[in-house]
């Protein structure tokens, strides 16, 4: 697992007051993505991991899906798996079974850009 991006999950109690709200930087992310400007949603999408946007761990693993998206996008496989993984750490950490599904399909979307068809 990534350890950065794990590390820059902070729980609620630490959390500088937002700016915006998280539906805005995913929106503006994948306005970007739309856009094949992969590097800057994921520079959004990793500032809003640093700066509290996430308040659930929902949110958070939700934000690293779309990191490991733009890694996909820029057959970056191997950052891509790594941040699939942790995205499926986080929901499983803390029980939220719809979260870890949606991980789960971009981890499978890796794997079988990997070959990987039994995983």
């Amino acid at each position: 697992m990534p350890a950065p991006l794990l590390a820059s999950f902070r729980p609620s109690y630490q959390r500088p007051a937002a700016p915006e709200g998280l539906a805005l930087v995913v929106a503006a992310g994948q306005a970007l993505e739309r856009e094949g400007r992969h590097a800057e949603a994921r520079t959004l999408y990793e500032a809003a991991l640093r700066d509290g946007r996430a308040t659930t761990p929902s949110e958070a693993a939700q934000l690293v899906r779309l990191v490991a998206r733009t890694h996909l996008q820029e057959s970056e496989i191997e950052t891509a798996r790594d941040c699939a993984i942790a995205a499926l750490a986080i929901p499983e950490a803390a029980g939220d079974e719809a979260a870890q599904g949606h991980a789960e399909n971009i981890l499978a979307i890796v794997e079988w850009k990997l070959s990987n068809l039994d995983e």
